[in-house]
């Protein structure tokens, strides 16, 4: 039996500048669904604190309401509001630690403890379970310091989101490890003022079927200099830059991609820009390099509105040299009304290669070539 706690209901809840410490156990049983195990709310220089154990484990029907393990709402601006423990995810539609700034407020928390998102959701049925998760509302600001390991263990995983006037610092040991399940994203970032503050020189990898390492859209910006990206599970992706306005900057990475796996999706109004320094390396047959696409798709990788009409704005530059020695490899493709322009020298040497490819679903994507 679902129990729906109508309103909510928190194991913990605290409001202005109090204090809560949270040493023990807290458990969100299987039946359940719309509670909180610790909330703070206006507390601008609240205490709150989980040095124990949080374990979610509802998944008390199709598509449940969320459960969190930590809400902090308007507050830890001046105070100190994290985690020092381990929350565990281990249902459906669930939140770590989910942090909102609302209203001209401010809100910030900190995370050097163990976030394991171990539960499989279903985000074919928009049910996902998150690590860490900030809005900044309009006219707000948001801030999480993230020290501590994510471990995306489960199906439909995203590590960190952010959106709107959001800033997320991530260490080396807060990177979020994809490890084995499908359909999980690594970063997500939402609108031109979510920052995401990764270590430098960083090395990311896909693990199992239909992962994204990195997700930017409406308006976010991706700068991947000094990074190395590999996409090398089937229908995974490297990078994916979704909507107006949004804007992919390669900045001399290095993208590895395997068989069946993608390193670019540039779609929707977005814009994407490989430079010279560059380094593509297609490793497994069926790989490619990039996609620019004037349609737009959602978490799971499948169009939105199949009939909706096309952005005339998607645009892919290349000027890095793309090399592949496997079979039926592709380099860069172009499908709806998106645009192409490439510099770069492509080299293939398997059967059957195909270094530029218009696809018209939806006619008028262009393809421009100088090298």
């Amino acid at each position: 039996m679902a129990i729906n706690l109508s309103g909510g209901l928190s194991a913990i809840s605290q409001v202005h500048d109090s204090s809560a410490i949270n040493n023990g156990h807290i458990v969100i049983g299987s039946g359940v669904q719309n509670a909180v195990a610790m909330r703070v709310e206006a507390g601008p220089n609240a205490l709150a604190l989980n040095n124990g154990v949080i374990d979610i484990n509802g998944r008390a029907q199709f598509q449940p309401a969320e459960n969190i393990g930590m809400l902090v709402l308007d507050s830890g601006s001046g105070g100190r509001v994290g985690n020092t423990g381990t929350i565990n995810l281990n249902g459906d539609n669930s939140t770590a630690m989910k942090i909102i700034a609302r209203d001209g407020n401010s809100a910030s928390a900190f995370s050097g403890g163990t976030i394991n998102v171990n539960g499989d959701a279903d985000s074919i049925f928009s049910t996902i379970n998150t690590a860490v998760w900030l809005t900044g509302q309009e006219g707000s600001s948001v801030k999480a310091d993230l020290s501590g390991p994510i471990n995306l263990n489960g199906n439909s995983a995203v590590g960190i989101r952010a959106e709107g006037n959001a800033t997320v610092n991530v260490t080396s040991d807060a990177v979020p490890r994809l490890n084995g399940g499908q359909y999980q994203i690594g970063v997500y970032a939402i609108g031109p003022e979510a920052r995401i503050n990764l270590p430098a020189n960083g090395s990311y990898t896909t693990s199992n079927w239909f992962n994204t390492l990195f997700r930017y859209q409406d308006g976010a910006i991706f700068d991947g200099r000094g990074m190395t990206l590999t996409a090398d599970t089937f229908f995974s992706t490297g990078v994916m830059g979704s909507g107006d306005g949004t804007q992919v900057y390669t900045h001399g990475a290095t993208i590895n991609i395997g068989q069946i796996a993608t390193g670019l999706v540039i779609e929707n109004g977005a814009l994407g820009i490989i430079d010279a320094n560059t380094q593509i390396n297609i490793t497994a047959d069926t790989g490619r390099a990039a996609l620019v696409d004037g349609m737009k798709r959602n978490l799971v990788g499948d169009y939105i509105d199949p009939n909706s009409k096309p952005s005339d704005d998607s645009l892919l530059i290349n000027h890095a040299a793309i090399n592949g020695a496997a079979d039926w490899q592709n380099g860069l493709v172009a499908a709806n009304h998106a645009q192409l322009i490439n510099t770069g020298n492509i080299t293939f040497g398997g059967r059957e290669p195909m270094p530029l490819k218009p696809i018209p679903v939806q006619p008028s994507s262009t393809v421009a070539i100088s090298a």
